[in-house]
């Protein structure tokens, strides 16, 4: 005779392939969170429209249910103070960056002033890209460009000025160009951004080794709120 549903036997096995499930997708969420931790450079043009639009965050804890299951299930302290101390040189990284974008802005109007440039938004969200790279000690090249449509000066795909007809324009435009970003690289606040997102660096890779560890482990074996009607023992 098939077992009734209200079997307490029946019961026990749903619970526990119910539990897996859970438990599966406890991992999948640790693992997207932990590759999350890897944040974009602030000023990198691939994050987004121009670097950093507010503080940043993984994308898997901003869903209130996976910070849930994510607090309740890993229950390393390291980690998560190591997560706060990360979460505050974010905030500490994006308030820079503001006041970065106004210095530079200061130094591009005092560079251009009297002349009649026709200068892009990317003119200075490049400067920013690559004056942050610099003060990184990464090489940078000079990478400009003459643009398509014969029209302006590009360095590499992003137009920075639109007008300039001339090798000898182009010429006066790059080394202004140039100019602005080893300026923007010496800024006192960019040398601390680059602290602050080398600190940042660090504590990544030690969040990321300790929570791939934690998933290996599987030891991610305890109650949150979606699965605690479905721990404890047979009837």
């Amino acid at each position: 005779m098939a077992k009734k549903l209200g079997d307490p036997d029946v019961i026990h096995e749903l619970k526990k392939e119910y539990l897996k499930e859970h438990l599966d997708s406890v991992k999948s969420i640790v693992k997207m969170w932990a590759l999350d931790l890897n944040a974009p450079p602030p000023f990198d043009p691939v994050s987004g429209p121009w670097g950093w639009q507010s503080a940043y965050r993984p994308r898997a804890g901003l869903y209130p249910d996976n910070n849930h299951m994510l607090r309740q299930h890993v229950r390393s302290r390291a980690l998560w103070r190591h997560y706060a101390d990360w979460e505050t040189k974010l905030d500490d990284i994006w308030s820079l960056t503001q006041q970065l974008r106004k210095e530079a802005v200061d130094i591009q109007v005092g560079q251009v002033k009297g002349q009649q440039w026709k200068h892009s938004d990317d003119y200075l969200n490049v400067a920013l890209w690559k004056g942050f790279e610099k003060a990184n000690g990464q090489d940078i090249e000079q990478s400009y460009l003459v643009p398509s449509d014969q029209l302006g000066l590009a360095y590499l795909s992003y137009k920075i000025e639109m007008a300039a007809s001339s090798a000898e324009q182009r010429a006066w435009i790059q080394k202004g160009h140039w100019s602005l970003i080893n300026k923007i690289a010496e800024l006192n606040r960019m040398k601390g951004l680059v602290e602050i997102w080398r600190g940042v660096s660090g504590l990544c890779e030690q969040m990321q080794s300790i929570a791939f560890r934690i998933v290996k482990s599987n030891d991610i074996l305890y109650p949150c709120k979606f699965c605690r009607h479905l721990w404890g023992n047979r009837p």
